[in-house]
């Protein structure tokens, strides 16, 4: 057990040492269920070509990292993890209270960018009145998976739709967080095609 543990947290280090861009599409592709090379790209906002031009280079420069970093100290990949879930538990909580605004004044940026599945960006104050829109129509968020590393954080969560209107929202919606100083300053929404 204490090896694997030893072992993840050495692969997290090392993926750390990859840029925000290869760490998203590395994340994404093993540790979420957002796998497939077209729902990736839309994420991203780039082509499928770059999605894996960009897989290729983090598996490569993994490979160099991981040999480069094996004899230092890694931080628990688990605890960061666990932090960030727990503020993922508490923001979606804070929001189906209609408290979203002030949960998000806490770790984001008030300069947060966020950008809607349909491509619109706007600021992060439009976020609070979209979330409660959808929960005054019965919509709830349910926290499905949580992956956290120092610079990005994604949240993966089913939208469950109301009785009377099950087509409201997709099933499921996906949060990449984008830190900067340990604050959120962007946001990327994105609803995964159903598999």
């Amino acid at each position: 057990m204490l090896e694997r543990h030893a072992l993840r947290d050495w692969v997290w280090s090392a993926l750390e040492d990859l840029s925000p861009a290869l760490q998203l599409v590395t994340m994404l592709r093993y540790f979420t269920d957002v796998t497939s090379y077209e729902d990736m790209a839309a994420l991203c906002a780039v082509p499928v070509g770059t999605v894996r031009s960009r897989l290729h280079q983090a598996r490569t420069r993994l490979v160099g990292a991981l040999l480069a970093s094996a004899d230092r100290v890694h931080d628990d990949a688990a605890v960061r993890n666990g932090l960030h879930r727990r503020l993922a538990e508490e923001t979606l909580a804070a929001a189906h209270r209609g408290r979203l605004a002030s949960a998000l004044s806490e770790w984001w940026s008030p300069q947060a960018d966020v950008t809607w599945p349909t491509g619109k960006r706007t600021g992060v104050d439009c976020l609070p009145t979209a979330f409660d829109r959808d929960l005054s129509d019965g919509v709830r968020h349910e926290l499905v998976n949580v992956v956290a590393g120092r610079k990005v954080v994604i949240w993966e969560a089913a939208l469950r739709n109301p009785p009377d209107d099950p087509f409201h929202c997709p099933p499921g919606v996906v949060w990449v967080h984008f830190l900067d100083q340990g604050r959120v300053g962007e946001l990327r929404l994105f609803h995964p095609r159903r598999r």
